[in-house]
């Protein structure tokens, strides 16, 4: 049985050696991709699903990569990085249809 992420597998995502992980800052990282994934497809989270864990780590790489905010910080309509949307799109129904 496939459990939940943890900062471990962050750390392994994101290919931080032993010595460069702080773990406070990788489960913040990972409490915030998880909660984005989350909100994106509501009922349908499964914290075992491979798909929307995949999306969960990708989006600990984005969150990684862009720490801070600036003019060349990607940005699009529902502010997840369209490879993650293109992935979650079988598990996201639209509030209005």
């Amino acid at each position: 049985m496939m459990m939940a992420l943890t900062a471990s597998d962050v750390a392994r995502h994101l290919r931080y050696d032993d010595e460069d992980i702080v773990d406070q800052d990788l489960q913040s990282i990972l409490d915030s991709a998880e909660q984005a994934v989350k909100d994106h497809v509501l009922t349908k989270y499964d914290a075992e699903n491979k798909i929307q864990q995949r999306a969960i780590l990708m989006m600990c790489g984005y969150f990684d990569e862009h720490r801070g905010v600036s003019k060349d910080t990607p940005s699009n309509d529902g502010f997840l990085p369209q490879p993650v949307k293109d992935i979650l799109m079988r598990y996201y129904t639209p509030l209005v249809m």
